[in-house]
Protein backbone atom coordinates (compact mmCIF):
# COMPACT_ATOMS: atom_id res chain seq x y z
CA UNK A 1 0.00 0.00 0.00
CA UNK A 2 1.17 3.50 -0.84
CA UNK A 3 -0.21 6.21 1.44
CA UNK A 4 -1.68 9.12 -0.51
CA UNK A 5 -0.84 12.39 1.20
CA UNK A 6 -1.61 16.05 0.92
CA UNK A 7 0.98 18.60 2.03
CA UNK A 8 0.11 21.83 3.81
CA UNK A 9 3.12 24.15 3.92
CA UNK A 10 6.02 24.11 1.46
CA UNK A 11 8.46 26.34 3.32
CA UNK A 12 11.80 25.84 5.05
CA UNK A 13 11.31 22.58 6.98
CA UNK A 14 9.56 21.01 4.01
CA UNK A 15 12.30 21.98 1.55
CA UNK A 16 15.24 21.02 3.78
CA UNK A 17 13.81 18.02 5.58
CA UNK A 18 10.72 16.45 4.07
CA UNK A 19 11.17 17.17 0.37
CA UNK A 20 14.30 14.99 0.00
CA UNK A 21 12.58 12.23 1.98
CA UNK A 22 9.38 12.37 -0.07
CA UNK A 23 11.40 12.37 -3.28
CA UNK A 24 13.12 9.13 -2.30
CA UNK A 25 10.47 7.01 -0.59
CA UNK A 26 7.84 4.81 -2.20
CA UNK A 27 5.83 4.56 1.03
CA UNK A 28 3.83 7.70 0.25
CA UNK A 29 2.62 9.47 -2.87
CA UNK A 30 1.98 13.20 -2.77
CA UNK A 31 -1.28 14.05 -4.54
CA UNK A 32 -1.76 17.66 -3.43
CA UNK A 33 0.46 20.50 -2.24
CA UNK A 34 -0.84 23.62 -0.48
CA UNK A 35 1.04 26.79 0.36
CA UNK A 36 -0.08 30.39 0.80
CA UNK A 37 2.50 31.24 -1.87
CA UNK A 38 1.35 29.31 -4.93
CA UNK A 39 4.80 29.44 -6.54
CA UNK A 40 6.25 27.51 -3.59
CA UNK A 41 3.57 24.84 -3.94
CA UNK A 42 4.19 24.59 -7.66
CA UNK A 43 7.95 24.29 -7.17
CA UNK A 44 7.46 21.51 -4.63
CA UNK A 45 5.03 19.65 -6.89
CA UNK A 46 7.46 19.91 -9.80
CA UNK A 47 10.34 18.46 -7.77
CA UNK A 48 8.08 15.63 -6.61
CA UNK A 49 7.31 14.64 -10.17
CA UNK A 50 4.79 17.21 -11.33
CA UNK A 51 1.64 15.16 -10.82
CA UNK A 52 0.41 16.68 -7.53
CA UNK A 53 -2.23 19.37 -7.75
CA UNK A 54 -1.40 22.71 -6.16
CA UNK A 55 -3.52 25.12 -4.18
CA UNK A 56 -3.38 27.96 -1.67
CA UNK A 57 -6.34 26.61 0.34
CA UNK A 58 -5.79 24.05 3.07
CA UNK A 59 -9.47 23.09 3.15
CA UNK A 60 -9.30 21.90 -0.44
CA UNK A 61 -6.54 19.42 0.51
CA UNK A 62 -8.49 18.09 3.49
CA UNK A 63 -11.65 17.61 1.43
CA UNK A 64 -10.04 15.46 -1.27
CA UNK A 65 -11.25 11.87 -1.44
CA UNK A 66 -7.85 10.72 -2.73
CA UNK A 67 -5.99 12.02 0.34
CA UNK A 68 -5.46 9.45 3.09
CA UNK A 69 -3.25 11.63 5.29
CA UNK A 70 -2.18 15.24 5.63
CA UNK A 71 1.31 16.51 6.44
CA UNK A 72 1.20 19.85 8.31
CA UNK A 73 4.44 21.82 7.93
CA UNK A 74 3.38 25.38 8.67
CA UNK A 75 4.25 27.94 11.39
CA UNK A 76 3.78 26.65 14.92
CA UNK A 77 0.79 28.78 15.84
CA UNK A 78 -1.22 27.33 12.92
CA UNK A 79 -0.65 23.65 13.72
CA UNK A 80 -3.68 23.11 15.94
CA UNK A 81 -6.38 24.47 13.65
CA UNK A 82 -4.95 22.84 10.52
CA UNK A 83 -4.39 19.46 12.16
CA UNK A 84 -7.83 19.44 13.76
CA UNK A 85 -9.48 20.33 10.44
CA UNK A 86 -7.66 17.45 8.74
CA UNK A 87 -8.54 14.99 11.51
CA UNK A 88 -12.18 16.01 11.40
CA UNK A 89 -12.13 15.51 7.64
CA UNK A 90 -11.17 11.90 8.28
CA UNK A 91 -7.47 12.20 7.48
CA UNK A 92 -4.53 10.90 9.43
CA UNK A 93 -2.03 13.65 10.29
CA UNK A 94 1.73 13.99 10.52
CA UNK A 95 2.35 17.43 12.03
CA UNK A 96 5.72 19.12 12.43
CA UNK A 97 6.95 19.97 15.89
CA UNK A 98 6.26 21.78 18.17
CA UNK A 99 2.83 20.16 18.41
CA UNK A 100 1.34 23.59 19.18
CA UNK A 101 2.22 26.94 20.68
CA UNK A 102 0.34 26.18 23.91
CA UNK A 103 -0.72 23.20 25.99
CA UNK A 104 -4.35 24.19 25.45
CA UNK A 105 -3.98 23.84 21.69
CA UNK A 106 -1.95 20.64 22.06
CA UNK A 107 -4.76 19.09 24.08
CA UNK A 108 -7.31 20.26 21.50
CA UNK A 109 -5.34 18.31 18.90
CA UNK A 110 -5.12 15.24 21.12
CA UNK A 111 -8.86 15.38 21.79
CA UNK A 112 -9.61 15.66 18.06
CA UNK A 113 -7.52 12.57 17.31
CA UNK A 114 -9.32 10.67 20.06
CA UNK A 115 -12.74 11.88 18.92
CA UNK A 116 -12.25 11.13 15.23
CA UNK A 117 -10.33 7.88 15.59
CA UNK A 118 -7.66 9.16 13.19
CA UNK A 119 -3.92 8.77 13.78
CA UNK A 120 -1.80 11.77 14.81
CA UNK A 121 2.01 11.77 14.82
CA UNK A 122 4.08 14.79 15.80
CA UNK A 123 7.35 15.07 13.87
CA UNK A 124 9.90 14.90 16.66
CA UNK A 125 12.66 13.87 14.28
CA UNK A 126 15.14 12.91 17.01
CA UNK A 127 13.10 9.73 17.51
CA UNK A 128 14.02 8.68 13.97
CA UNK A 129 17.70 9.65 13.98
CA UNK A 130 20.07 6.70 14.34
CA UNK A 131 22.37 8.63 16.67
CA UNK A 132 19.72 9.17 19.31
CA UNK A 133 17.93 5.84 18.89
CA UNK A 134 21.29 4.15 19.46
CA UNK A 135 21.85 6.16 22.66
CA UNK A 136 18.34 5.35 23.85
CA UNK A 137 18.80 1.63 23.19
CA UNK A 138 22.00 1.62 25.26
CA UNK A 139 20.32 3.49 28.12
CA UNK A 140 17.30 1.18 28.32
CA UNK A 141 19.64 -1.81 28.07
CA UNK A 142 21.12 -0.66 31.39
CA UNK A 143 24.60 0.03 30.07
CA UNK A 144 25.01 3.12 32.29
CA UNK A 145 22.74 2.06 35.13
CA UNK A 146 19.87 4.34 36.08
CA UNK A 147 20.16 7.75 34.36
CA UNK A 148 20.45 10.61 36.85
CA UNK A 149 21.70 13.55 34.74
CA UNK A 150 21.26 14.60 31.12
CA UNK A 151 22.61 17.56 29.19
CA UNK A 152 21.95 18.58 25.61
CA UNK A 153 23.08 21.68 23.75
CA UNK A 154 21.82 22.65 20.29
CA UNK A 155 23.55 25.71 18.83
CA UNK A 156 23.06 27.34 15.43
CA UNK A 157 22.95 30.56 13.48
CA UNK A 158 19.35 31.29 12.50
CA UNK A 159 19.44 32.75 9.02
CA UNK A 160 15.73 33.55 8.85
CA UNK A 161 14.95 37.05 7.53
CA UNK A 162 14.15 39.71 10.13
CA UNK A 163 10.49 39.72 9.04
CA UNK A 164 10.14 35.93 9.41
CA UNK A 165 7.52 34.46 11.73
CA UNK A 166 10.37 32.55 13.37
CA UNK A 167 11.37 35.66 15.34
CA UNK A 168 7.82 36.42 16.56
CA UNK A 169 7.31 35.21 20.09
CA UNK A 170 3.55 34.72 19.81
CA UNK A 171 3.95 32.63 16.65
CA UNK A 172 7.10 30.56 17.15
CA UNK A 173 8.21 31.05 20.74
CA UNK A 174 11.74 31.62 19.47
CA UNK A 175 14.59 29.21 20.14
CA UNK A 176 13.04 28.11 23.45
CA UNK A 177 10.08 26.52 21.65
CA UNK A 178 11.39 25.80 18.17
CA UNK A 179 14.64 24.13 19.26
CA UNK A 180 14.01 23.54 22.96
CA UNK A 181 10.98 21.35 22.24
CA UNK A 182 13.29 18.79 20.62
CA UNK A 183 15.48 18.68 23.72
CA UNK A 184 12.56 18.51 26.13
CA UNK A 185 11.11 15.55 24.25
CA UNK A 186 14.49 13.84 24.21
CA UNK A 187 14.84 14.25 27.99
CA UNK A 188 11.39 12.76 28.58
CA UNK A 189 12.30 9.89 26.23
CA UNK A 190 15.77 9.16 27.61
CA UNK A 191 14.90 9.50 31.30
CA UNK A 192 11.50 7.83 30.95
CA UNK A 193 9.78 10.32 33.23
CA UNK A 194 8.02 13.67 33.36
CA UNK A 195 9.96 16.40 35.19
CA UNK A 196 8.42 18.05 38.21
CA UNK A 197 9.82 21.56 37.61
CA UNK A 198 11.44 23.80 35.02
CA UNK A 199 13.71 26.79 35.72
CA UNK A 200 14.66 28.91 32.71
CA UNK A 201 16.58 31.96 31.56
CA UNK A 202 16.49 33.38 28.04
CA UNK A 203 18.37 35.95 25.95
CA UNK A 204 17.36 38.37 23.22
CA UNK A 205 20.82 38.96 21.79
CA UNK A 206 20.24 39.57 18.09
CA UNK A 207 18.22 42.55 16.83
CA UNK A 208 15.74 40.22 15.14
CA UNK A 209 15.05 38.59 18.50
CA UNK A 210 14.62 41.90 20.28
CA UNK A 211 12.25 43.17 17.58
CA UNK A 212 10.13 40.02 17.33
CA UNK A 213 10.21 39.05 21.01
CA UNK A 214 11.16 35.43 20.44
CA UNK A 215 14.22 34.54 22.55
CA UNK A 216 17.29 33.51 20.59
CA UNK A 217 18.95 31.59 23.43
CA UNK A 218 17.73 29.71 26.48
CA UNK A 219 18.98 27.57 29.35
CA UNK A 220 16.51 25.38 31.22
CA UNK A 221 17.02 23.04 34.16
CA UNK A 222 14.36 20.36 34.52
CA UNK A 223 14.03 18.79 37.95
CA UNK A 224 13.01 15.12 38.06
CA UNK A 225 12.83 14.95 41.84
CA UNK A 226 15.68 15.12 44.31
CA UNK A 227 17.87 12.53 42.55
CA UNK A 228 17.73 13.49 38.85
CA UNK A 229 17.84 16.58 36.65
CA UNK A 230 18.50 17.59 33.06
CA UNK A 231 19.88 20.78 31.49
CA UNK A 232 18.89 22.20 28.13
CA UNK A 233 20.94 24.84 26.30
CA UNK A 234 19.79 26.13 22.91
CA UNK A 235 20.65 29.15 20.81
CA UNK A 236 20.38 30.82 17.42
CA UNK A 237 23.24 33.25 18.10
CA UNK A 238 26.34 31.36 17.00
CA UNK A 239 28.33 33.28 14.36
CA UNK A 240 27.19 32.63 10.80
CA UNK A 241 30.67 31.46 9.79
CA UNK A 242 31.03 28.96 12.61
CA UNK A 243 28.72 26.32 11.15
CA UNK A 244 25.03 25.74 10.57
CA UNK A 245 24.39 23.51 13.58
CA UNK A 246 26.18 21.76 16.43
CA UNK A 247 24.86 19.69 19.29
CA UNK A 248 26.30 17.77 22.20
CA UNK A 249 24.53 15.23 24.34
CA UNK A 250 25.48 13.34 27.47
CA UNK A 251 23.61 11.15 29.90
CA UNK A 252 25.18 10.12 33.20
CA UNK A 253 23.92 7.06 35.02
CA UNK A 254 24.61 5.38 38.32
CA UNK A 255 27.23 3.10 36.74
CA UNK A 256 28.39 4.89 33.60
CA UNK A 257 28.08 7.67 31.05
CA UNK A 258 27.11 7.92 27.38
CA UNK A 259 27.81 10.88 25.13
CA UNK A 260 27.65 12.06 21.52
CA UNK A 261 29.02 15.18 19.85
CA UNK A 262 28.11 16.34 16.37
CA UNK A 263 31.67 17.42 15.62
CA UNK A 264 32.84 13.86 15.98
CA UNK A 265 30.23 12.65 13.49
CA UNK A 266 31.62 14.79 10.65
CA UNK A 267 34.66 13.58 8.68
CA UNK A 268 36.41 16.95 8.59
CA UNK A 269 36.25 20.61 9.47
CA UNK A 270 37.73 22.89 6.82
CA UNK A 271 38.71 26.50 7.45
CA UNK A 272 39.54 28.77 4.51
CA UNK A 273 37.81 32.13 4.20
CA UNK A 274 35.13 30.71 6.42
CA UNK A 275 34.33 27.38 8.03
CA UNK A 276 32.99 24.45 6.05
CA UNK A 277 31.50 21.23 7.35
CA UNK A 278 30.72 18.37 4.96
CA UNK A 279 26.97 17.97 5.18
CA UNK A 280 25.42 14.56 5.63
CA UNK A 281 22.01 16.17 5.03
CA UNK A 282 20.56 19.56 4.24
CA UNK A 283 19.78 19.90 7.96
CA UNK A 284 22.79 19.16 10.13
CA UNK A 285 20.41 18.69 13.05
CA UNK A 286 19.28 15.46 11.36
CA UNK A 287 21.05 12.54 9.76
CA UNK A 288 20.62 11.90 6.04
CA UNK A 289 17.91 9.30 6.63
CA UNK A 290 15.98 10.84 9.53
CA UNK A 291 13.03 12.37 7.70
CA UNK A 292 12.64 9.42 5.35
CA UNK A 293 12.53 7.08 8.34
CA UNK A 294 9.93 9.33 9.97
CA UNK A 295 7.67 9.41 6.89
CA UNK A 296 7.99 5.68 6.27
CA UNK A 297 7.29 4.94 9.95
CA UNK A 298 4.13 7.06 9.72
CA UNK A 299 2.93 5.25 6.59
CA UNK A 300 3.78 1.78 7.91
CA UNK A 301 2.03 2.34 11.25
CA UNK A 302 -1.13 3.49 9.49
CA UNK A 303 -1.07 0.54 7.09
CA UNK A 304 -0.56 -2.03 9.86
CA UNK A 305 -2.39 -0.18 12.64
CA UNK A 306 0.85 -0.44 14.58
CA UNK A 307 2.08 1.92 17.30
CA UNK A 308 3.91 5.17 16.59
CA UNK A 309 7.43 5.66 17.92
CA UNK A 310 6.07 8.40 20.13
CA UNK A 311 2.52 8.87 21.34
CA UNK A 312 0.35 11.95 21.26
CA UNK A 313 0.83 12.10 25.02
CA UNK A 314 4.62 12.20 24.56
CA UNK A 315 4.26 15.24 22.31
CA UNK A 316 1.87 16.97 24.71
CA UNK A 317 4.30 16.43 27.59
CA UNK A 318 7.08 18.12 25.60
CA UNK A 319 4.78 21.14 25.16
CA UNK A 320 4.00 21.10 28.88
CA UNK A 321 7.73 21.11 29.68
CA UNK A 322 8.52 24.11 27.48
CA UNK A 323 5.42 25.96 28.63
CA UNK A 324 6.59 25.54 32.23
CA UNK A 325 10.00 26.92 31.19
CA UNK A 326 8.29 29.90 29.59
CA UNK A 327 6.36 30.56 32.80
CA UNK A 328 9.64 30.37 34.70
CA UNK A 329 11.14 33.07 32.47
CA UNK A 330 8.30 35.38 33.48
CA UNK A 331 8.26 34.50 37.19
CA UNK A 332 12.01 34.20 37.75
CA UNK A 333 11.60 30.99 39.75
CA UNK A 334 11.15 27.26 39.09
CA UNK A 335 7.67 26.43 37.83
CA UNK A 336 5.80 23.10 38.01
CA UNK A 337 5.42 21.06 34.85
CA UNK A 338 1.66 20.69 34.65
CA UNK A 339 0.73 17.57 32.70
CA UNK A 340 -2.94 17.54 33.67
CA UNK A 341 -4.78 14.48 32.44
CA UNK A 342 -2.08 13.37 30.02
CA UNK A 343 -1.21 9.69 30.42
CA UNK A 344 2.48 8.96 31.19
Amino acid sequence: MTLRVGLIGAGNIFEKGYLPALSETEAVRVVAVCDLVLERAERAAAILGGTAETTTTAASVCSRADVDAVLVMTPTDTHADLAIAALEAGKHVLCEKPMARSSVDARRMAAAAERTGRRLLIGHSRRFDERWTTMYDQIVAGRIGSPVYAYRSEQAFNGSPAASWMWLDERSGGALWDVGIHVAELFHWFLGAVPETAFAKVLHARPESRAGGGPDAAIVTFGFGAERHAVLSVSWIHPRGWAPFYASTEVVGTTGRIEAYDRESHPATIVTDGLEVPRVSSLLSASATTFRREVEHFARAIETDGPFALTVDDAVIAVDMIEAAERSVRSGRPEPVQTGAVRT
